[in-house]
């Protein structure tokens, strides 16, 4: 894959594109030589050449989620401590999955997500319940960034193939997005 990636960057149009084509040549190499090497030390060290608390920090929307999801980060990290090498903590992830499933193969698992995990990925049928004021957008302690919030309904919306469902419960008033929607 390596390999591949080189000679994309090497025909790429475009410094930016070839510069970074060529740096994730060079990560993948270096990851694929590192899978005997203790996970936690390579783990690290490719947070370090990805710098991806930072990019969550400055990614995630509210400061409060990029700053969670670099803890996660460094949860993750010290669990890998101990665990062997890469290969072997890889291994381990993918019999926690299969527990977890309940199967080795997960393509029929009914997956419960929050709206950020779901980030990037589709399902053929998404569930969104609750869409109440107070609930999306969430008006708490702080202020509500409203912009983000009707970000996040659209993020959720758009993770579905081919049926979306969408409730709210009778007791409280429809979010106002889904006034703004027409719903």
């Amino acid at each position: 894959l390596a390999a591949i990636v080189a000679q994309a960057a090497a025909g790429a149009e475009g410094a930016w594109l070839s510069d970074r084509l060529e740096y994730l040549a060079a990560d993948l190499q270096w990851l694929a030589g590192s899978l005997q090497q203790p996970a936690d030390a390579v783990l690290r060290e490719l947070e370090a050449r990805l710098v991806y608390k930072e990019f969550l920090r400055e990614n995630s929307g509210l400061p409060q989620t990029g700053e969670g999801r670099a803890v996660g980060v460094d949860v993750f990290l010290r669990y890998a401590a101990g665990q062997g090498s890469l290969l072997d903590f890889m291994r381990q992830i993918k019999t926690l999955r299969e527990a977890r499933t309940g199967r080795a193969d997960a393509e029929d698992a009914v997956t419960l997500s929050t709206i950020h995990q779901a980030k990037g990925r589709e399902w053929p049928v998404v569930f969104l319940p609750q869409l109440n004021q107070d609930i999306l957008p969430f008006y708490g302690r702080e202020e509500t960034n409203l912009e983000e919030e009707r970000r996040l309904l659209y993020v959720a919306m758009t993770r579905t193939r081919d049926q979306l469902y969408i409730s709210a419960t009778n007791d409280a008033p429809l979010s106002p997005f889904l006034h703004e929607l027409r719903w």
